[in-house]
């Protein structure tokens, strides 16, 4: 059943048989839009729609794009097809879901960074669309699999080309930069319209087209609503987003979390940056009391999400932070999620540095083995190796092993990985899981040709796998959570810095540090440290446990063979062991409570085949 709660949409083919299908969620939807044919398109429910009538057909765009109706049609006269909307596509800024129905063939468009998805699959002959894979899964009487769902237990996470699946059998996710083209014969087929820029501007060039891109979103949203809720942790991320509104004209109310630490410096660093913003801007400190416990949303998530979210755990203090800075009135609320994956690639880069400019690239990994405790001779092997994706991903699948192994300590500069399960994972998990992997490798292609670029999008697209749900979830407290640095434009321009500019062991995020000179103090722009929240984490924890342990006294994770119950139940309730990361606990705790919502939704579990 598609619930009627959060947000949704759902596009349908220009073909027979769709009016019973829509017929169901007329009663759901608050918005339906027709193909010119007079059959059902586009239904949606709390969702501002921008339409445009265009020759022969329709566009709509969902989400935040500053542009009107006569702007749309405008841009697309002459349209013949709903290819010919690639250019569009590219120029358009915001974040945003398009869509077009041009004479008889629908395209259905998330971004290129993954923060706006494509779900689909087939009712019977009907091809059907949507924001949300629940959503698609609730229309195809979709079955969860366990097999895939395992791969939500691996760490750091599920590689690219099986982040496109979904725990649904019959439902699969539109790759990012990739559109769904819908023909009239139920056809559904994936079409790219971006990739990867090559990475060709000067730090100096790729900073200046930063600041503009930045600047005019934020002189947008100013011209959208002239209050602005807003993060500040004190960060260079959240803090640029605050001065960049303030200047665009926007009564800014911005909010900070007071740390639990003492070593947490974000409300010091959040209240100088307030103190230099002169009063453009407000500024709250939340304090620890006053705010949810770590782990809150865990046992209140409300209506299952598309898939396991591992934002549960702050997501209660998030819904919280905006709500209070939108006491000021402000209904968009400003967030520096993204930033960390998109302005810096991460150390995989150096594999690509060390062929581009290979003695710069001796000072930068002396940098990072410094960093890490790397150890030379693995890193040496790292460097010199030269396979394929297809042939590193395959070998991969092979090496997937219980944290604990020598191997954790490699050199991270390989295209991704090494992926890790919690020893609390089954042999037959595993098994499925390294079965997954061995079947996508065959024909895998890297999301861009070198593995500096190719582990920045794998990066940016696992952080918008959670950053989209986070969205979803402040949606429920009728605001919407702002995430500029995951705007296409932003995404292109960081990608298009040389890689050796932007990511460098000896500066903090040099590109957004000169993307913002003369647009914030350079006081604010000085800090290099980031918050520890450990604090939170354990306290959360620990006045958890009667909870965690009545989570756990049945899990349906261990009824589907997918963890061993005992070892679960220890690891968790000894708060967490000390050779795996919390991460991976969250992660398990996360699987268990989606497919707790998704039972109460009476979405049908089956055992794995």
């Amino acid at each position: 059943m598609v619930t009627s709660g959060d947000s949704w949409f759902v596009v349908l083919a220009d073909q027979e048989g769709t009016r019973s299908t829509a017929h169901g969620l007329r009663s759901r939807a608050d918005q339906w839009v027709p193909h010119p044919s007079g059959r059902p398109w586009l239904l949606a429910r709390g969702h501002d729609l921008l339409v445009a009538e265009v020759p022969s057909g329709r566009l709509a765009v969902i989400g935040q794009c500053p542009v009107t109706a006569a702007e749309l049609a405008t841009r697309v006269a002459g349209l013949s097809g709903p290819a010919d909307l690639d250019r569009l596509a590219v120029e358009l800024p915001g974040s945003f879901h398009l869509l077009a129905t041009v004479g008889g063939e629908v395209r259905v468009q998330g971004s290129a960074s993954g923060l706006r998805r494509v779900c689909y699959g087939r009712a019977g002959d009907i091809a059907l669309a949507s924001d949300r894979a629940d959503v698609v899964a609730a229309l195809l009487g979709a079955e969860v699999d366990p097999e895939r769902l395992a791969l939500w237990l691996l760490f750091p996470g599920v590689p690219a080309p099986l982040s496109d699946v979904s725990p649904w059998r019959g439902v699969r996710k539109v790759p990012p930069g990739a559109f769904l083209h819908l023909d009239g014969a139920g056809g559904a087929h994936e079409r790219t319209w971006w990739t990867p820029p090559e990475p060709s501007l000067s730090l100096a060039e790729g900073a200046a087209k930063l600041a503009e891109t930045l600047s005019a979103n934020m002189a947008s949203l100013a011209r959208e609503s002239d209050v602005l809720g807003a993060d500040l942790s004190g960060g260079l991320d959240s803090t640029s987003l605050c001065f960049l509104a303030a200047r665009a004209g926007a009564r800014v109310s911005a909010v900070t979390y007071v740390g639990r630490d003492p070593g947490n410096d974000d409300a010091d660093w959040a209240t100088s940056a307030a103190r230099l913003a002169a009063g453009t801007f407000t500024h709250r400190l939340l304090q620890p009391d006053e705010l949810p416990l770590s782990y809150a949303g865990l046992w209140e998530p409300g209506e299952p999400m598309d898939e396991p979210f591992i934002g549960l755990r702050d997501a209660a203090r998030i819904a919280f932070g905006v709500r209070q800075a939108g006491r000021s009135g402000a209904r968009h609320h400003l967030s520096g999620f993204g930033a960390d994956e998109v302005l810096e690639a991460p150390p995989a880069a150096l594999h690509t540095i060390v062929r581009q400019q290979p003695r710069l690239a001796s000072s930068y990994l002396r940098g990072q083995r410094s960093k890490y405790r790397w150890p030379l001779a693995a890193v040496l092997s790292a460097v010199a190796d030269r396979r394929s994706y297809p042939d590193w991903l395959a070998d991969a699948a092979a090496e997937v092993a219980v944290f604990g192994s020598a191997r954790d300590t490699s050199p991270a500069l390989h295209w991704d990985g090494p992926f890790r399960v919690p020893p609390w994972v089954t042999p037959s998990a595993t098994h499925a899981i390294r079965g997954l992997m061995r079947q996508a490798a065959s024909g895998a292609r890297p999301l861009a040709p070198t593995r500096g670029q190719h582990a920045a999008l794998a990066v940016t697209r696992r952080g918008t796998s959670a950053y989209r749900l986070v969205q979803r979830f402040v949606g429920r407290t009728g605001h919407r959570l702002v995430l500029p640095f995951l705007d296409d434009q932003v995404l292109t321009t960081c990608l298009s810095v040389r890689l050796h500019e932007r990511t460098t062991p000896w500066r903090y995020k040099p590109l957004l540090v000169e993307a913002m000179r003369g647009f914030v103090p350079d006081g604010a722009l000085s800090r290099s440290t980031k918050g520890n929240i450990a604090g939170e984490l354990y306290l959360g924890l620990r006045r958890s446990r009667d909870r965690l342990a009545e989570l756990l006294d049945d899990p349906v994770l261990g009824r589907l063979g997918l963890v061993d119950v005992d070892s679960l139940r220890t690891a968790c309730l000894a708060l967490y062991p000390p050779t795996v990361p919390i991460a991976v606990v969250e992660a398990t705790l996360a699987c268990e409570v989606w497919l707790r919502a998704v039972t109460g939704t009476r979405t049908p579990i089956v055992k794995a085949r």
